[in-house]
This record gives structure tokens, C-alpha cells and sequence, in this order.
């Protein structure tokens, strides 16, 4: 499926959190959420809009980005 930054916007709740990545849309889970080593205001702060920039900044590990799998979604 393909989402609009618009359609990304609406999804900024801690129950409800989308962001792109590399042109990836990922639903967040509130489980995971509340367990991100960051802390969950990073997540938050990244909600509804393109995080890959904040995603690269922080030197993410090769399994850091496959945990992203199981959330992804569609594309941007």
C-alpha cells in the first residue's frame, strides 16, 4: 500500500504512531513504544513525518533496522 504524507500526519499518538523511513511507512506499536532503548519521547518526537534523517543521526545497528520489519506497512 502507498500512503500520503498527509494520510503519515493523522498517525502521531502514542496508540497510533506511524513515520517513514527511507520512503518505508512503519506503524509503531505502543509496546514497543514504551520498551525503545531511547526512550519513548524519540519515537514520539518522530511521529507522523519522514525520520530518516533522526534514524541515521543516531547510528542505528544492522538489527536495529531489522527490527523494523515486523512494523512496516507500506510505502511513502
Amino acid at each position: 500500500k502507498t500512503y500520503t504524507l498527509e494520510e503519515i500526519a493523522n498517525h502521531t499518538s502514542p496508540n497510533d504512531l506511524w513515520m517513514i523511513i527511507y520512503g518505508k511507512v512503519y506503524s509503531i506499536t505502543p509496546s514497543f513504544i514504551s520498551s525503545h532503548p531511547g526512550g519513548p519521547e524519540v519515537l514520539l518526537d518522530c511521529g507522523g513525518i519522514d525520520a530518516s534523517s533522526f534514524f541515521e543521526d543516531v547510528g542505528h545497528s544492522e538489527y536495529s533496522r531489522e527490527m523494523l520489519s515486523p512494523f512496516y506497512i507500506g510505502e511513502l
